[in-house]
């Protein structure tokens, strides 16, 4: 089951996402997509909170504390890469995986572009979901985006 909001952000200084509890949010227009992944992540030991729609998932991103997130690169009423380059943007810090059914060269510095810090190809399992939240984060505290 999808996590319900309620771990919320606090204003002022952000914390080291490293002491945050790893709450993915999970961004697909599919009900049973969402379901699915957030199911994944439960078992490899996430939290997840589940968003149908980019406008959703933005009210969400402003209020709930997020580990990274895993959207779904097909969302009704945005591209997908204004959709990223919009959480880029606003987040800078928070890992992005962008999960489609096709991919290629082009998507691959597409998404890269737009912020991404991995591409999932479906279908995919956990450990290949657990592994791209585990390698982001890290990239994410290689480069120097972690809160001191």
């Amino acid at each position: 089951m999808i996590g319900e909001p309620g771990n919320k952000r606090k204003s002022g200084k952000a914390e080291n996402v490293m002491h945050l509890k790893r709450r993915i949010l999970v961004v697909d227009d599919l009900p049973q997509h969402r379901q699915a992944a957030a199911r994944l992540l439960s078992q490899q030991g996430f939290e997840p909170l589940g968003a149908a729609s980019a406008a959703e998932a933005k009210n969400l991103l402003a209020t709930e504390r997020v580990t990274a997130v895993l959207t779904n690169m097909e969302m009704p009423g945005t591209s997908w890469l204004e959709w990223l380059q919009h959480i880029h943007r606003r987040y800078p810090r928070l890992p992005i995986i962008l999960v489609t059914p096709f991919f290629d060269d082009e998507i691959r510095t597409t998404a890269a572009l737009g912020g991404t810090a991995a591409v999932l190809e479906k279908p995919f399992g956990g450990l290949q979901i657990a592994t791209a939240i585990h390698m982001a984060l890290a990239d994410t505290a290689e480069a120097g985006l972690m809160d001191a």
